[in-house]
């Protein structure tokens, strides 16, 4: 209780007692993680209080801070005294993390892939190391933590490309004198056994021609051909005809002498060929024959009258045509019977029993003749005479 002592407006002392109360402030706290990751909530929670009101105009006890700064909570008491209290938040960012080195390895390669943008890394394949080396196709991540603790990842994925088709065009196949543009197609770049880095070179000699492509990726493959270079042909032909003419490539010969004719062999080169022609009269003979039923000459059997003509090779070397003049003709057999008694004597022949008996005989034209007795034996003996 406090006094104090006044003079009135009579004069008179007035005395004033003040009986005063002065109610306690509140002790107000903050508890919570003030330290995040960016995308992460710092929770804040407000103490010492039965009410309590942020700055921004939240009114719980608990306040979800995602960016950095001071936040400042007013207290409030069950006697309504207020007090504040402030916390610090830090939202660290989170570290930018990138992978570098090339996607694409040829067959048979290898490639680096380092990350960049943190303190520490741990990759999909259990390394902990900034840059790993890789040799096969695939997708290949990694997680980067900074040295606040935040983290984020990346990833590439690896191609292993199938390496570049190589084409060679151009002829293969040359006559002396000729030349051939081989032309390399597939690739973007070139490098050919001569040397040459065009996609084209120029060739006019045999031999086994490489190039080496690589596309887009620097992979690399390799392709050749061969090239022949065909000198032309030449061919001499002796001809003894024993024709009046002989025909060459569509035009008749009629006089002994040497001819050429020019063609093309299956490399498309001149081939020519010279003929030297020498003309023969052929020697002609005739002769006749005649002939029972037919008649062989020189392994040809002739079963009918008629003309012939076979060709020979005379001890000149010339044709030799021989003619035939034949007549053929033809057996006639002839039948009879007779009887006897006791024997029965046919040219010289003697038959006893009856039967069927066959000679052969000449005829008036001079083939065979088969005449054939059918005998009946009786009693009387009788002779026939032929």
């Amino acid at each position: 209780d406090y006094t104090q002592t006044f003079t009135a407006a009579n004069g008179c002392d007035s005395v004033v007692t003040l009986h005063l109360t002065i109610l306690p402030l509140p002790t107000p706290g903050i508890t919570g993680v003030t330290t995040v990751c960016e995308g992460q909530t710092a929770t804040l929670t407000a103490t010492g209080g039965v009410s309590y009101l942020w700055e921004d105009g939240t009114a719980t006890a608990s306040l979800g801070a995602t960016e950095s700064g001071v936040y400042t909570v007013t207290v409030t008491n069950a006697d309504g005294c207020t007090a504040t209290a402030s916390a610090t938040v830090t939202v660290n960012p989170l570290p930018e993390v990138a992978i570098t080195g090339s996607t694409y390895i040829c067959p048979g390669g290898s490639t680096v892939l380092t990350a960049t943008g943190a303190a520490s890394y741990m990759w999909s394949n259990g390394s902990t190391n900034a840059a790993i080396p890789v040799n096969a196709f695939g997708q290949y991540s990694v997680i980067g933590t900074s040295a606040e603790g935040c983290f984020s990842t990346a990833s590439v994925t690896v191609l292993v490309p199938q390496p570049p088709v190589i084409t060679i065009t151009g002829s293969t196949d040359l006559c002396a004198g000729e030349s051939t543009t081989l032309t390399a197609t597939g690739c973007v770049s070139y490098m050919w056994s001569n040397g040459s880095t065009d996609s084209a070179i120029t060739v006019n000699s045999a031999g086994n021609w490489q190039v080496i492509g690589y596309n887009e990726n620097n992979c690399s493959n390799m392709a050749s051909v061969t090239v022949n270079v065909w000198q032309p042909a030449a061919t001499d032909l002796y001809i003894t005809s024993f024709d009046s003419c002989y025909m060459w490539f569509g035009t008749p010969r009629c006089e002994s002498g040497d001819y050429t004719h020019t063609l093309q062999t299956i490399h498309g080169c001149d081939s020519v060929i010279t003929l030297h022609l020498t003309l023969e009269e052929a020697i002609t003979t005739e002769f006749s024959a005649t002939a029972c039923d037919s008649y062989t000459w020189n392994g040809a059997t002739y079963s009918q009258s008629g003309n012939y003509t076979q060709t020979f090779t005379a001890v000149n070397g010339n044709d030799s045509i021989v003619t035939l003049h034949l007549t053929v003709n033809t057996s006639v057999p002839v039948e009879f019977a007779d009887s006897t008694c006791t024997a029965y004597v046919w040219n010289g022949q003697t038959y006893t029993a009856t039967g069927d008996y066959m000679q052969t005989l000449t005829a008036a034209n001079g083939c065979d003749s088969v005449v054939t007795l059918h005998l009946r034996s009786e009693e009387h003996t009788s002779e026939l005479q032929s």
